[in-house]
Order: C-alpha cells, then structure tokens, then sequence
C-alpha cells in the first residue's frame, strides 16, 4: 500500500502508471471525471496490447474529457476498448489495473495531476486488494457503473454533438457565453437504492452465472459417465463430479500447454477454436480420454482413489464440526486451489523468504486461515460449517454468495475458487467442483465462461 501524494511525499501517480508496464495486465477498469490529455499517451498503450480497457469520464458543456481522447474511443470502440458519458453528477477517481493493483485518490488523467498538483490517494496491489477484501467492494463498484448509472456509449451521432461543442468551447472567448449543445446524453440523477434489492440483484446474477458454468460440468459429466467414454482406468462408480473434474485437470495440463517444458496454457487460443462447435470439441476430447492408459495419468489416478475419498470424510457434518487445525492443514494438501492460493500469499504476510517452495508456505498459510475469524464474528471452521450445513443442501449456492460476496463472512486468502471446489468434493454426487482451473478448461472447450484470474497460471502437480 502506497500514499500517492505527488510532491507531498515524493510519490507519484506517474509512477505508479509507469509500473504498469512491468506487469501483466489483463484488464483495465476506469472510472475518472476529468481527462485533461490526449488518449494516446494514456489509453492508446492498453488498446494496441489488445488488454480491455473500459473508461467511465463525465460529461458536461465544458467537455471535461478532452477530445482528443473521446475521438479515440469513438473510432476503437468495440467490447474490448469503451468509454461511457455520465453526464454531470460524476466525479470518481478510480483507476484498477487488474494483475497489478488500483489507485483511488483525486487525481484526474492529466500531466499535472500525475506529476505536479498536490494530489492525495492510495494505490493497493492486488495481493493487498485481496487480502483486505476490497476487491469484493471494487466489483460491487464497477457493477454499479455497468448496471445502475445512466450512461452513454460514442456513438456516430453524439460524437458529432460533441465536436460541435468543442468547437463551441473554442467560440467561448469570443461571445462569453457557452451553452450546452449535447442532448443525447441522458441526465444522471443518483438516488439511495435500496441496498437489500441491490444485493439480492447481485445475488441472482452470481446464482446465474454459478448454476450455468457448473450445468456445463455436469453435461460433461454426464457423457464421461458412459461405458463408451470411461477410460478403462477409471472406476464405473466414480461420482459425476469427480469425472468431470479430472477429466477437466488432464485436458487443460494436457492438451492446452503450450510447448514442451514452458509453464503457458493457451485455453483461449482452444475457445476461439471450439466456440463454433462445442459439441464437436467435446466429442473429440472425450474420445481423446477414452484412449488414454493409467500410467500416464498418476495424478487424475491418485486424485479419485485417495484424494477425492479423504476430502469428502474431512468435509463430512462430524468431521467439520471437530476439525482441528491439523486436519485443516491435511485437507489443504488435497485441493488444487489452495496450492494457488499457498503459491501467491506474499513471503512476509507467512514470514517465509521470497521464493521458498510450495510444501513449506502451504501449511503456514492454512493455519493462518484456519484461526482467522470474519468480520460477523465467526470462525474460520464456523463458516465453513454455514456453507455446507448451514441450511438446505439444495441452498449451499446460496450460501456461498454470502461467503464469497458479503463482507460480513470476509476471510483473507480463502475465496471463491476455495470455497467452490469444496462444495464439489463434499458433495460431488450433487455438485460439482469448480475452481478457475475448471473456467479455463471450460473456456478452452469453447464455452463463454468468465475466468477470474487470467494471469495467473496454474502449476500442473500437486503435493
């Protein structure tokens, strides 16, 4: 965490945009009142790496976003590179470079903002989003922007209002009066919303989305369960989900690695392939398993002899309500998110050197989590008992939206990749695991799933 004052304390938003440069950005969400530059020495960079950028800027006669910019966006625009109008009651600063962090402050986009004007903000990388659940507040945010704010897209016809205003701003001197020739972008009226509609609006959106791509594992699931598709290895009472999943892990480490020796995974380079004909991909890669022999799947092997039993024993109603923090730490070693999740936990918050290996900071984070208690009051092994057997099992979806998405039941390190997984191997005869390996397999099989974390990549082993 960083205080971006500019001259103040010698830290500034130049800098900060400088260091985008030195990571991976996959995505780029901006909402900023005031663009005082041209777009090429700010928002250009982003469109030729092809990374999606939407901007949110205000609009009122006095153009506060400069021309130049709006210009580029109206001759860029497509879903990957957009900008919004807001007209008047809009002034946020809000930069958020997804795989590197987010600037919240009052700096504008501009030169003198960056560098020369006393400013005050905070920039937080992404491990310290994450870790303080701001995240979960930065989406509900750009939600807001997406669902509730009246906004306007640069189309043909406002764009030529907008350059006729700006030519109107150039006349300003001359007749000391300015009037406002821009009618088609609607007046934003903010009003309190009722916060309980909001939330459950957002409730039923992550319910879609979750019932949808997980429905997509069970159709796998369902067609890998037949005699003709099963892999003679592979036992015939082996649950739905448990199939599916492995069958998921061999064709993502399998078939989407790149080369020979090189950690890279080009799943969307298989989606843009397949999108066209799911069923086909589908067919073909299932015919790909069905062929494949035991010794070169020891991993899939041992996950549905060993692994998969063990967790659902751990994750059963008794096991639960008495697990320690040893048996915490041995489920931790079962699933494949936590290795992630142990892989990315900053050295210092574990107290480990940079760079020490996986075994050695996996059982320190897990025991940091499991004595860590949500901002409601419960512990770590309280909530994980709300989510399995806090109500009806045909409502554990629902509870994990409370989990994932409501502040309340926040738990640093331990999300929706987690918590998502689990469910599936608690109950893999009804749900099924999902993680954001499981997003990457699907999208590689051309289905139109949302991946979370695009720029990180998975190992390929376990324990």
């Amino acid at each position: 965490m960083r205080f971006v004052g500019n001259i103040a304390n010698n830290t500034y938003l130049s800098q900060i945009i400088e260091g985008v440069e030195r990571h991976e950005i996959y995505e780029v969400l901006c909402s900023v009142a005031y663009v005082q530059i041209r777009g090429e020495e700010f928002f250009k960079p982003f469109l030729l790496k092809n990374i999606p950028l939407t901007f949110w800027g205000r609009y009122d006669k006095g153009m506060p976003i400069h021309i130049d910019t709006l210009h580029l966006f109206h001759r860029n625009s497509s879903e990957r590179f957009r900008c919004y109008l807001v007209r008047e009651l809009f002034h946020p600063k809000v930069y958020w470079f997804k795989g590197y962090g987010c600037y919240i402050g009052s700096a504008n986009i501009g030169k003198r903002a960056w560098q020369d004007n006393v400013e005050a903000g905070i920039f937080y990388t992404d491990d310290e989003l994450e870790e303080s659940g701001l995240r979960l507040e930065l989406d509900r945010y750009f939600n807001f922007l997406k669902d509730d704010v009246k906004k306007s897209i640069l189309t043909d016809d406002l764009m030529k209002q907008l350059e006729a205003q700006y030519q109107r701003i150039i006349e300003f001197d001359k007749n000391n009066s300015l009037e406002d020739g821009v009618n088609l972008i609607t007046k934003y009226e903010p009003r309190r919303q009722d916060a309980l509609s909001a939330l459950e609006r957002e409730r039923n959106e992550f319910l879609e989305e979750w019932n949808r791509t997980c429905g997509y594992v069970k159709e796998i699931g369902k067609k890998l369960q037949m005699d003709v598709a099963r892999p003679s290895w592979i036992p015939k009472d082996i649950p739905l989900g448990t199939h599916a999943d492995q069958f998921l892990h061999a064709f993502y480490y399998t078939r989407t690695r790149a080369a020979t020796g090189v950690r890279k995974y080009e799943y969307d380079a298989f989606y843009k392939k397949n999108k066209s004909d799911v069923e086909g991909a589908i067919k073909d890669e299932i015919d790909w398993w069905r062929q494949t022999q035991e010794k070169d799947f020891p991993y899939e092997k041992e996950f549905i002899e060993t692994r998969a039993p063990r967790l659902r024993t751990l994750l059963s109603k008794t096991s639960l309500s008495t697990m320690t923090e040893k048996d915490f730490i041995e489920m931790c070693g079962l699933f494949h998110s936590f290795y992630n999740v142990a892989r990315y936990c900053r050295a210092e918050v574990i107290g480990v050197p940079p760079g020490s290996k996986v075994e050695i900071r996996l059982p320190l984070v897990a025991k940091r989590i499991f004595h860590s208690v949500a901002p409601n009051g419960k512990t770590f092994r309280e909530v994980l008992f709300y989510l399995f057997y806090g109500g009806p099992q045909e409502e554990v979806n629902h509870r994990l939206f409370d989990v994932t998405k409501i502040g309340d039941w926040f738990i640093q390190y331990f999300g929706e990749s987690c918590y998502g997984e689990l469910v599936g191997w608690a109950f893999p005869d009804i749900y099924v695991p999902r993680n954001d390996r499981s997003n990457k397999a699907l999208r590689g099989l051309g289905y139109n799933v949302v991946v979370r974390n695009p720029n990180k990549e998975d190992e390929d082993t376990l324990g």
